[in-house]
């Protein structure tokens, strides 16, 4: 079996389907290493040495050895990063921890970023196409220069609707919370006396004081709205 060094190796996020690395499994990996476990070799593109399988054990294995240390790979020629995305997928729907709902709108994404034609991503991801079609439509917006984009539940009610650029940064670290959530989690800390006092959360609550006071004056609430 070839080896490979760990730093030589590219984890190419954009041929990725999952949409971050879960430290828990790479933890896990870390001690089945530790414990002497044989993990399954690495798949990588023979000639550009990106990863095509295998993020989280070469991120245990580099936790453990460090980045010179070589490890096992199964080289495979591959004709673009198409067919490249469509392995990735392949290997990772059924095998440890299954691609969850947010990797799935990422890889709608990512398929159609290269040309995956849906057809085979449904094939690929085991999903009726029109099924697929349903979900993918309660999930994805676009952006002004017309690009796709997940949207998080935060943001769904933005599906028919572009996003601005100032928008499409709010949906990346949105943490996901539906918005009402998220005023009642503030009003509940502000009522049960556990807002922190600290000087910048003081003056980031001055801050959303006046935003929400503008904000009801633009969209023409009053005082006595319910």
């Amino acid at each position: 079996m070839p080896t490979k060094q760990i730093a030589s190796l590219v984890l190419d996020e954009t041929i990725w389907p999952r949409h971050s690395i879960s430290d828990p499994n790479v933890g896990a990996l870390v001690e089945a290493i530790h414990a002497g476990a044989k993990l399954p070799p690495v798949l990588i593109d023979r000639a550009s040495g990106v990863v095509v399988d295998g993020f989280h054990r070469v991120r245990a294995y580099e936790r453990v050895f460090g980045p010179d240390y070589e490890i096992e790979v199964r080289t495979k020629s591959y004709k673009d990063r198409r067919a490249m995305l469509a392995d990735a997928i392949a290997l990772n729907v059924g095998r440890g921890a299954d691609l969850n709902r947010w990797d799935l709108t990422r890889c709608i994404v990512l398929a159609d970023e290269v040309g995956l034609p849906f057809n085979n991503l449904a094939a690929l991801l085991q999903w009726q196409p029109e099924r697929l079609a349903a979900y993918r439509d309660t999930r994805m917006g676009t952006t002004l220069d017309d690009r796709k984009v997940m949207l998080k539940r935060s943001l769904r009610r933005h599906l028919n609707k572009p996003l601005t650029k100032a928008q499409e940064e709010v949906n990346k670290h949105a943490s996901g919370m539906a918005p009402l959530f998220l005023v009642n989690q503030i009003i509940s800390f502000l009522e049960t006396d556990l807002m922190p006092r600290d000087d910048h959360v003081v003056q980031r609550l001055k801050d959303l004081y006046q935003l929400i006071e503008v904000w009801i004056a633009e969209n023409g609430f009053s005082e006595g709205d319910k």
